[in-house]
Parts: C-alpha cells; structure tokens; sequence
C-alpha cells in the first residue's frame, strides 16, 4: 500500500508539472500543438519507457494510475482546448495520439507518428 501511495504521488506530482509546462506552451504567442502533445504525451512515455523499471511503470500506470490519467488527461483536453478551439478536437488529438504508443515504439518513431498525425489534420 505505502508503495502504491508513493508511487501515485510522485506520478501526481511529475503530471501537475507537466500540465503547468502545456499551460504555458499553450498560452505562449504562436503556440504549437505538437509541443504541447510532446510534452504531455512523448515526455511522459519517454520517461517510462527509458527508465530501468519501464515495464514495471507500464503496468503499474495502467492499473493503479488509472483514474489519476484520466482526471489529467481531462485537464490535458481543457488546454489544448483553449489552443485549438474545439473540445472534441482536442479529445481526438490527445487519444490518436496515444494510441499511437501501443505497440511500444521508439521515441524517435512515436515523434513521426503524432507529427504525421498532425501534419494529415493540417495542424
């Protein structure tokens, strides 16, 4: 249990940073959602994914992670929102994205992935 407890403060906490760092790039004159994407999504992966415990983490932020993801990623979609106008746009980008990380690819290959993404939207 005292695990579980730290490990969700720390994920808590390293979300709320990331999610004052989007709120910035978001406001900031000629922002770009990509960076704000690279920032929330591909950071936060990378992370994971590159750490000694990445498929520890992995499973550990889908089980025991979950609502805390989704109450972020609702704070995530609200930001971006502001960016791009439109809710369910900004619903779309951030699920795509995502998705995108499914099969575990390199960070290198999930960058392309979302700015094709967005390049296909013309975004």
């Amino acid at each position: 249990k005292n695990k579980e407890d730290l490990v969700s403060s720390l994920a808590e906490e390293m979300m709320n940073e990331k999610l004052a760092m989007v709120e910035t790039e978001a406001s900031a004159p000629g922002a770009k959602v990509y960076r704000c994407l690279e920032l929330w999504v591909i950071d936060i992966y990378a992370l994971i994914r590159e750490s000694a415990h990445g498929e520890e983490l992995f499973e550990i932020s889908e089980s025991m992670l979950a609502n805390l993801k989704i109450e972020k990623n609702q704070q995530f979609i609200g930001i971006l929102e502001g960016l791009v106008k439109d809710r369910q746009l900004a619903e779309v980008l951030l699920y795509s994205a995502m998705g995108l990380r499914l099969d575990n690819p390199p960070v290198k290959i999930l960058k392309k992935r979302i700015k094709l993404l967005l390049r296909r939207m013309h975004l």
